[in-house]
């Protein structure tokens, strides 16, 4: 069980590290997009709202490594309250950023962590009470406030 629970700790570890990378990768993009133009970085963005829209995007990631983070540290104290209600508001945060990749990411660590602790989603989140579930998602709501932002700014220039 000890060799269970490292594996899935070094599975939290890697989706920290993926949402991390996003701004990076994505800076590195638009700087790869820019050395064939004349243009700057200031002014790609000011010009092409959905570049502008999809670095902010990229830059939510972050934040949302910092919940995993403290996510893993609740899973190892056996809150799995916290652990799921946070999890199933980021993954609807990433659908809100029609992210499917870094929601499947998030999918995984749900299915991996009920699968190994043995304990029900629904026995869990069903047993919680209503404010106990709001106190414990409030950085994950700051997460989807952000996403629901991107999601009407993507809409609006659509």
């Amino acid at each position: 069980m000890e060799k269970k629970l490292q594996r899935l700790n070094k599975w939290y570890t890697v989706a920290q590290g993926f949402f991390l990378a996003t701004p990076v990768i994505c800076y590195a993009y638009l700087t790869l997009q820019l050395s064939d133009s004349a243009y700057t970085l200031q002014t790609l963005m000011s010009e092409n709202p959905s570049i502008a829209i999809t670095f902010l995007i990229a830059m939510i990631n972050p934040m949302i490594a910092y919940q995993i983070r403290i996510i893993k540290k609740h899973l190892n104290s056996n809150e799995y309250g916290y652990v799921y209600i946070n999890l199933l508001l980021l993954i609807m945060a990433q659908l809100l950023l029609e992210n499917l990749f870094f929601a499947g990411i998030l999918v995984f660590l749900v299915f991996k962590t009920v699968r190994i602790h043995q304990v029900s989603l629904k026995d869990t989140l069903g047993n919680l009470p209503f404010l106990t579930g709001m106190k414990y998602g409030v950085g994950s709501f700051a997460v989807i406030a952000l996403s629901g932002l991107c999601l009407f700014a993507n809409l609006q220039i659509m």
